[in-house]
Order: C-alpha cells, then sequence, then structure tokens
C-alpha cells in the first residue's frame, strides 16, 4: 500500500498524469494518480499507483486537465485539508475562456479584441465556445454575416452555452511558452517554441521557432514581459501559455493552461529538466526547485503528435528512416482506443551534432515524419 501522507496526488488519469508519475518515479517521489478508468494511461502505467477515488490525504494535489469548475477544487481542498496546485483562486481564471479574457485584461496582457456574444466584432472574427474545446473542436471561422446563426447553432448557443467572440489575428507563428510559478513573483521558463497546426490540432513544436534572429529576440522578450505580469499577479504552479506574433510584429496571448501542456513535451529529451520535472519537484519541495528567473534551455529539437490514422484496439509505431546523428524518443500514450485525430503519443528528434538541422530543416524533417509514420 503506497502512503498517501507523503505522495503526490494527480487528478486526473490520461498521458499527463502518466508522464507526471514517470518523472516522479525517477525522481523517487511518492504519487498516486486518482482517476474513472481502469484502462487509461496512467492505471495502464501505474496499476499500483492508481486509485478509483481519493481515500486519504496526499501531502499534495494536482491536476491534469480542466475537466473541474473552481467551485469543485475549492470543495475538495476544504475537504481534505490539502494543498492544491493550482489554488482554486487561481483556477477560477483559466477554468473558461471568457474568465482567462477577463484575467488577462485585468493585468494589461496584450489580447485580440474580444467581447461576448450577442455583442459582436467586425467581419471576419473567431467564435468559440466560453467552456471546453480543444485541438479545433468548439472554434468556428465566421466571415459574414449570413454565416454567424449557423455557426451559434454548432456551438450550442441556443442550448445556453457562452460564445466567446474574437477578432481574427493576422498570425504570423504560433508560439508557446510554460513557467513555473511559486506565487510571490518567482519564475522559472521553459523555452519559447514554435506550434505548427493543421485543422487546428497541433502537430509540430520546435525549440527553434523559424523566425529571423532580430525578431525572435523581439517575440522572446515580449514573451517575458508577458510572463513577469502573469507571474506578479500572485498565481502559482505549471502554467502554459499560446501566442500568436503577428504579421506586424505584436505578440497576444491566445489562450493559457493551468496544467503540463503538449507544447512543451520536448523538454522531456531535449532539456535538463522537464516541465514535468519542475511541477513534481514543486509539489513535493513547496518551493520553485531552481532560482527564480532560471531559463530551461533545449538541445535543437522537434516534436511530432502522432495522431491515430485509423479506428481499433490494436496498434504499434512504425517510423520512416531518420538523418544519422539525430537522437529519436518516441512515447506511446498507452491509450486503449486508436482513433483518426486522437493524439496517441509523440516523438522528440533532438539533434546534439555540433552542427545541427537549422529550424527550417527541422521544420521540414517534423513534417516528413508526420506524414510518414504508420500507427
Amino acid at each position: 500500500m503506497i502512503s498517501s501522507s507523503t505522495s503526490i496526488g494527480i487528478l486526473g488519469d490520461g498521458q499527463l498524469a502518466m508522464m507526471l508519475g514517470e518523472s516522479a518515479e525517477r525522481r523517487k517521489i511518492p504519487f498516486i494518480g486518482f482517476g474513472k478508468d481502469k484502462d487509461s494511461s496512467f492505471a495502464r502505467r501505474f496499476p499500483k499507483n492508481f486509485e478509483l477515488e481519493i481515500k486519504g490525504q496526499c501531502k499534495s494535489f494536482t491536476l491534469e486537465n480542466e475537466f473541474f469548475s473552481s467551485e469543485a477544487l475549492a470543495a475538495f481542498q476544504a475537504r481534505w485539508h490539502t494543498p492544491i496546485c493550482p489554488k482554486p483562486q487561481d483556477y477560477k481564471h483559466f477554468e473558461n475562456k471568457i474568465a482567462q479574457r477577463s484575467f488577462y485584461k485585468s493585468l494589461g496582457v496584450p489580447s485580440p479584441q474580444w467581447c461576448v456574444y450577442p455583442k459582436t466584432l467586425e467581419y471576419p472574427q473567431i467564435l468559440k465556445t466560453s467552456q471546453g474545446g480543444y485541438d479545433g473542436y468548439g472554434v468556428r471561422f465566421v466571415s459574414t454575416a449570413a454565416e454567424l446563426a449557423p455557426a451559434l447553432e454548432a456551438l450550442g448557443h441556443s442550448k445556453g452555452r457562452a460564445i466567446l467572440v474574437e477578432e481574427k489575428v493576422k498570425i504570423h507563428k504560433e508560439l508557446a511558452q510554460g513557467v513555473l510559478l511559486d506565487g510571490q513573483g518567482g519564475v522559472v521558463y521553459l523555452p519559447l517554441v514554435e506550434s505548427i497546426q493543421q485543422n487546428g490540432i497541433c502537430i509540430l513544436t520546435l525549440s527553434q521557432p523559424t523566425l529571423p534572429d532580430a525578431e525572435l529576440r523581439d517575440a522572446q522578450s515580449q514573451a517575458k514581459a508577458i510572463l513577469d505580469k502573469i507571474a506578479k499577479s500572485g498565481i502559482a504552479g505549471l502554467y502554459h501559455f499560446e501566442f500568436f506574433y503577428t504579421t506586424e510584429g505584436r505578440l497576444v496571448m491566445n489562450e493559457g493552461a493551468p496544467r503540463p501542456h503538449n507544447s512543451t513535451h520536448l523538454t522531456l529529451d531535449a532539456s535538463d529538466w522537464s516541465q514535468f520535472d519542475l511541477l513534481v519537484e514543486f509539489l513535493n519541495r513547496g518551493m520553485l526547485p531552481l532560482p527564480s528567473g532560471t531559463q530551461i534551455e533545449a538541445t535543437p529539437s522537434i516534436m511530432v503528435n502522432l495522431l491515430g490514422k485509423t479506428s481499433g484496439t490494436e496498434y504499434a509505431l512504425k517510423l520512416p528512416k531518420i538523418e544519422d546523428g539525430i537522437e529519436i524518443y518516441p512515447k506511446l500514450y498507452l491509450k486503449k482506443e486508436n482513433r483518426p485525430g486522437r493524439k496517441m503519443g509523440h516523438v522528440n528528434l533532438v539533434d546534439r551534432r555540433a552542427t545541427p538541422l537549422s529550424a527550417n530543416e527541422f521544420l521540414a524533417l517534423g513534417h516528413k515524419i508526420f506524414k510518414e509514420y504508420e500507427l
């Protein structure tokens, strides 16, 4: 029996919980995952660390998804008298997209123009369901007034769903960065990465954004200024933020997540500290594991998301031949069922050679892997 009083409790049993557990295991930090599915990624990987219901007080709790309300987390924390990360009062800023936009506005963080339907903006505009929706779901592009009603119906407005309306930003690049915050202004920065989208789903992330040096320095500077504002707000925990770098050279906030995130999985193999290492050590120690202001670096690398291509319960990963000298780190998520478009795993490609590939060469390699792998 695993002692709950010394363990980190993970609320959720998907692949992010599984990778948190793997990091804790490597660092010899006791952990328990709480979920609802005995065939989940976490339960399959750590059957002895999996519980269907919470039976005791853990040292601290964290969560791997946003399938909670801030009220539910507050009640949970009151019941167990145990710290939860993120705190319910911090989580409330991220539990839906309208709350996020209001939070960023209060901090003066640059964002797209936005409003809540029935208010609207000039066309073209983007409609998003405020609650839920990811990987391209819950989003509609509306270019004319005639397209508005069908989009609202598709997003469930008639069923009472709140709809966020945003301007269509002129995107030059999509970037993402994670941070570990101590709640007192202290911050550890994960690498700023570029994400490549296809049909609303991230398929690749690059450790070296495909921007000219001057633009990259500008984007990094703007990102750090935004993240420092968020750090000074007093929220604590591991957070990830997705940005649009516009054609005018402006960095604006897209969305944030109060948890580990797909965009920085490349830190598992390309960095001395992964996003999961940072979080489990923070939960275990109750403080930043590295000095505030630390910037985690990444060896030139790319992550390729492995999306399902067929349906069924039997699958195995087959990758095309990779260029000599590039290290390959495949990771399957142990999901029971393979479905078209479902994130079934990822592969990190890390170039440790003296003369590594350029960002654009890595991007071309990533597209080749994504197109040719079999699952």
